[in-house]
Order: structure tokens, then C-alpha cells, then sequence
């Protein structure tokens, strides 16, 4: 049980520096696997922040190892509010895979967006 327990905690401080790294170059973060459970939650717990969204965007692009994956807000005019005086929040993720209830709604396509 305890070789058990120190491998976890191999697994992450080695998960903790490729986060810790990726930040100091300002690159997104690896993450094994994306979930729909936290792309939804990212969208509804950062509401309040982007007051002229009316609607969130995941967008992703193929890369070596994953996806590089954007999620971000959009205003009525279909423009991404990230940065600028609008200030929404966003986020970007490596993401290794995705798990099943997100990979059956992106399947081909490069960009999902949420109501």
C-alpha cells in the first residue's frame, strides 16, 4: 500500500512540474483527459465574469501528443472576448484525450459551442 501511495505521488509531482512548467513559458498545461463535466463547469462557475457572453466556444486544434484546446466566451456579434476591456475569462489546455460524453460531441468538428 505504501509503494502504492509513493507512486501517486511520483505521478504527481511529475504532473505538478509539466503544470509549473507550461506556466513559466506561458504554454497551456498538459491534461490527460478533458472532460464535458469541466468545460461546462468552467462556462457556468465563470458567468458573472463575461456579462456580455451569449455563448462559451471550445475550439481545438491537432497537435502533437492531444489537442490543443481553447475554451472562451463569445459576444452576439460572434467575437471572442478574450482580453481587452471585456476581460472574459478563458483558458487553453493540452489535452491528451477527452472522455467519452466530450469526444461524442466534438467527433471531427474543431469547434463546439455551448448555449
Amino acid at each position: 500500500m505504501l509503494q502504492a501511495q509513493a507512486a501517486r505521488m511520483d505521478e504527481l509531482a511529475v504532473r505538478l512540474h509539466e503544470i509549473t512548467w507550461a506556466a513559466a513559458k506561458g504554454r497551456p498545461p498538459p491534461i490527460h483527459e478533458l472532460t464535458y463535466h469541466s468545460v461546462v463547469e468552467f462556462f457556468v462557475e465563470n458567468k458573472k465574469r463575461a456579462p456580455t457572453a451569449v455563448c462559451g466556444a471550445l475550439v481545438r486544434e491537432a497537435r502533437r501528443g492531444g489537442s490543443l484546446v481553447r475554451l472562451f466566451y463569445m459576444d452576439g456579434e460572434g467575437r471572442a472576448l478574450v482580453g481587452g476591456e471585456d476581460g472574459a475569462p478563458h483558458r487553453s489546455y493540452i489535452a491528451r484525450s477527452f472522455d467519452e460524453m466530450l469526444a461524442s460531441l466534438i467527433k471531427d468538428k474543431n469547434v463546439v459551442i455551448f448555449t
